[in-house]
């Protein structure tokens, strides 16, 4: 994702402390901090996949990808759970449903690098390549949208971002 994007959420390391709802604060920084990771993730693997390095892999390597895999699929049904569960006011509602979402996605593009890494057949494995590419750049939209959405929460709860 563009370094723009990755701006997005950062910005709660930077905030000034007239900070009138502390749950909300410690809300986004969590939140804020998983978002980030999960992009960084994202990216890494949609860099591995263009570069082709999943592809001719033996069954040892691919059981330990599936495995990773797996685990980052386990990773985001925490984060979906952290951003509805913790602690939040109404004021963040829509911040949580729009990470839930956006972790929702990502579940499914690993599922998809998922049934890449185990494809042997290559007319299959560049369909599905194919799809990943349409996945990811579905998903390279959203920070932005959440961005904005971030910063109206921010807004209510009387959180000021240094600009």
């Amino acid at each position: 994702m563009k370094i723009a994007k990755r701006h997005i959420l950062i910005s709660s390391l930077l905030f000034l402390s007239a900070c009138n709802n502390r749950q909300d604060f410690a809300y986004n920084e969590k939140v804020s901090s998983e978002f980030l990771s999960a992009m960084n993730v994202l990216d890494d693997y949609q860099k591995d996949i263009t570069q082709g390095n999943y592809k001719n892999l033996n069954e040892q390597i691919i059981a330990s990808r599936v495995n990773t895999i797996e685990n980052i699929i386990k990773g985001m049904d925490e984060n979906i759970n952290d951003s509805k569960e913790i602690e939040h006011s109404k004021n963040a509602d829509e911040f949580a449903e729009g990470l839930a979402d956006y972790y929702t996605k990502q579940k499914a593009y690993y599922q998809l690098v998922k049934n890449y890494i185990t494809q042997t057949d290559s007319t299959e494995q560049n369909k599905i390549q194919n799809q990943i590419n349409e996945a990811y750049d579905s998903l390279n939209t959203i920070p932005d949208k959440l961005l904005e959405v971030q910063k109206e929460f921010l807004k209510k709860s009387g959180i000021k971002i240094a600009q």
